[in-house]
């Protein structure tokens, strides 16, 4: 009798790749932080996600890696070669970002970002800043616009 393998788990990473956002965002922590919430933890470079991606792969199958958990990914300056490295594997990558810094959108996305998101909550200063207080959507809509 033939005995079945039994198949590797498949993996989505959901990646804290820093603990800074610059959006005071109602509904996430990182945007409710207080100065004495301040956390101790330094960004994620490009070294950490190698090891991070070699132990879940000896684990089971990475899928996808998600680039953004309670912090804006694009304030990490090593967030293209997070990406890069992800891509080298095969892994999908994702990521959502505020739309604040624009200059690092193009460096992703040529590093084989798969899925980019824009959180956006309204099209007016006032709407936008009710959920996103401090993100200009001037900025918001031409860095969308640059990427598009």
């Amino acid at each position: 009798m033939m005995k079945l393998l039994k198949p590797k788990p498949a993996y989505t990473l959901f990646l804290k790749t820093g603990t800074w956002c610059n959006a005071g965002c109602v509904t996430c922590p990182a945007g409710r932080k207080r100065p004495e919430d301040e956390e101790n933890s330094s960004l994620m470079k490009p070294d950490m996600m190698e090891r991070i991606l070699s132990y879940v792969e000896s684990q089971g199958r990475v899928i996808s890696a998600t680039h953004h958990f309670y912090n804006e990914p694009t304030a990490n300056p090593y967030i293209a070669d997070l990406v890069r490295v992800c891509h080298e594997h095969g892994v999908h990558c994702l990521m959502s970002t505020n739309g604040s810094f624009g200059k690092k959108l193009m460096p992703v996305l040529e590093q084989g970002l798969t899925n980019l998101i824009f959180s956006v909550s309204g099209w007016t200063q006032a709407v936008h800043e009710r959920s996103h207080k401090g993100v200009d959507i001037a900025t918001v809509k031409s860095n969308m616009q640059a990427v598009g």
